[in-house]
């Protein structure tokens, strides 16, 4: 299971708020705070250049990558940061609740419980062998009203930093699983004279051991065969796992939402399965990282709420009728029918939560 603390920031159009919420369903997690008062200026960030000569200088927002005195050791920027960035992987690579828990800023409130079903996960996607290292760090300064995202041109990134801290720090890890890469992007903001965890989302970076670049080739064959049902879904789940949102945005996703949506438009493809999956209220759909590679993803509104056992033979006869009626669907692991209740947003799984029905029982 995965959870998702919203984050919680001050914007142009909206009041502060928190909110909790339950996550999709591919190895996402995510907790963020809102401040209550402005970070300390340190002394090692008055070391920084920020690259005036490469970024605009009328903006307010500034990233720099921090370059290590060795693998992992920051000891050379500052002695306090460097001691809180060893203690956060340290544990990070134990898995060690009791001893990160005291790293998270006090306003977000972590639970063990909600720590160790992100290691659940991590279990569930990258196997028991891991290996976590420190990918890139990320100094951020900008403006007191400020929360806007910041671009990190020598990474191609931007970062979207946390309100109220005119300076702070953006951890990039990277989980080295058995077949699997993961990201874990870590907010650090000063607190009590040291630095606490503002923010914590991790997502894969390959699915079935291959990366954005590999589903965007294979998206392309498929393309110019003229499957371009199948190239939108491979170039959808290229872009989820490029998803650092809300925190990180990379250029790549943004070159590769662009991409997919010039294949097919997302509104066409949506009316051909609701006309190929006939009466059934179908809201949403998206590709899905199923076991073995892709599959696809589709929202059902209900008119009531209906038994785990009729949903799972509703669920087996929309598998039926798609590997019938579509070549393309063929080509996937299956169908992910997900169940909403009258009342109940789309975007995210429901009370009524789905299941998944492979290809291989047609």
């Amino acid at each position: 299971m995965n959870l998702e603390a919203g984050s919680v920031r001050k914007t142009r159009d909206a009041t502060l708020k928190r909110v909790l919420f339950f996550c999709g369903f591919f190895g996402v997690v995510l907790f963020s705070i809102c401040p209550s008062s402005y970070g300390e200026e340190f002394k090692a960030f008055a070391k920084i250049s920020w690259g005036e000569t490469a970024q605009p200088s009328a903006s307010k927002n500034l990233c720099e990558v921090i370059k290590p005195k060795s693998l992992g050791d920051y000891s050379n920027f500052d002695p306090i940061i460097a001691e809180r960035i060893s203690t956060i992987i340290a544990g990070i690579r134990d898995e060690n609740v009791t001893n990160l828990l005291p790293l998270f800023h006090p306003r977000l409130k972590i639970t063990p419980t909600e720590l160790r079903s992100v290691f659940s996960t991590w279990l569930a996607v990258y196997g028991k062998k891991q290996t976590k290292s420190i990918y890139r760090l990320f100094a951020l300064k900008h403006g007191e009203e400020s929360a806007e995202q910041t671009p990190c041109f020598t990474d191609q990134v931007a970062i979207l930093p946390q309100y109220g801290y005119p300076y702070q720090l953006g951890l990039l890890v990277q989980i080295l699983g058995e077949k699997e890469l993961g990201r874990l992007y870590i907010t650090l903001v000063p607190y009590k004279k040291n630095w606490f965890i503002g923010a914590f989302h991790s997502w894969q970076w390959t699915h079935t051991g291959k990366d954005y670049n590999a589903w965007i080739t294979e998206a392309g064959k498929d393309s110019r065969e003229k499957h371009n049902e199948l190239a939108f879904l491979k170039l959808d789940l290229a872009a989820k796992l490029l998803d650092g949102h809300p925190h990180v945005t990379f250029a790549d996703q943004v070159r590769v939402k662009n991409l997919r949506d010039e294949t097919l438009k997302a509104e066409d493809l949506l009316e051909i399965l609701k006309a190929d999956i006939k009466d059934h209220d179908v809201v949403e759909f998206s590709s899905s990282l199923a076991e073995g590679g892709l599959g696809l993803l589709v929202r059902i509104r209900l008119k009531k709420e209906e038994s785990a056992r009729s949903l799972f033979t509703d669920c087996e006869n929309i598998q039926k009728s798609l590997y019938k009626l579509k070549p393309w669907f063929q080509k996937t692991e299956g169908v992910f029918c997900s169940y909403l209740l009258p009342r109940e947003p789309i975007g995210s799984d429901g009370k009524l939560g789905g299941m998944f029905i492979k290809n291989n029982q047609k």
